[in-house]
């Protein structure tokens, strides 16, 4: 289990965030929650990604301490949230991974926070070593995924009004052109498929396929442990 901490982002101000730790990192994980804040089932995954993955991982709370536990208030509280200010917290959390672990670290983000990791990745100039999206993408001038210095792996829910076959088409065709490493994974489950908390949506089976594509990603990019 992990705990809570306190970390300065690059401006000075202070983020709390959920910090899973491993004896013997390989790298580490900035995970980006949801539209419904740092919920139960997001620190579930930061200790796997620690426990079962070797990858110390720390979440943002980016709402700050704010929970929403229905639809309505995780949208109106999405909405509140200063999008640009939350990239600041992602790279911030990057930054102090960094600076006491070393080594490689990787953005991994769900929904809104998909949407996140990817916008971090493109502002981060280098400063994160590889981008991983589940079913989220920032909005159009959030910058462009061309522009990527980092390997990019997506997620995507065939049955997904929001993150459309023609935006995903969007990002690889842009990475194609940027010569940016992308790995794009086609999903037949709806939005949220990875989240257990919700078994109206939740796939088992793709969720562990998906798992296991992201501790691919992670040791190929982060630790460089070639797949067997």
């Amino acid at each position: 289990m992990g705990d809570m901490i306190e970390f300065r982002r690059a401006d000075g101000k202070v983020v709390p965030g959920y910090l899973a730790e491993t004896r013997h990192p390989k790298g580490s994980v900035v995970l980006i929650h949801e539209w419904w804040g740092l919920r139960d089932e997001m620190k579930r995954v930061a200790d796997r990604l620690a426990i079962e993955a070797g990858y110390t991982t720390l979440v943002p709370d980016l709402y700050r301490g704010v929970i929403a536990n229905d639809a309505a208030t995780a949208q109106a509280t999405m909405q509140k949230m200063d999008w640009s200010s939350a990239v600041d917290d992602v790279l911030g959390a990057a930054a102090h991974l960094k600076s006491t672990l070393g080594g490689k670290v990787a953005t991994l983000g769900f929904c809104m926070g998909g949407g996140l990791s990817l916008h971090a990745g493109m502002r981060a100039e280098g400063a994160i070593d590889a981008v991983i999206t589940f079913y989220g993408l920032p909005p159009k001038e959030a910058g462009d995924p061309a522009l990527l210095k980092c390997p990019l792996q997506g997620h995507w829910a065939s049955n997904d009004n929001w993150v459309t076959p023609e935006r995903i088409d969007a990002v690889k065709q842009r990475c194609i052109l940027g010569k940016v490493s992308y790995e794009g994974n086609q999903y037949q489950s709806g939005h949220g498929f990875f989240n257990d908390a919700r078994p109206e949506v939740y796939d088992y089976f793709e969720a562990k396929i998906a798992w296991e594509r992201v501790v691919t990603f992670l040791n190929t990019n982060l630790a460089g442990i070639t797949p067997q």
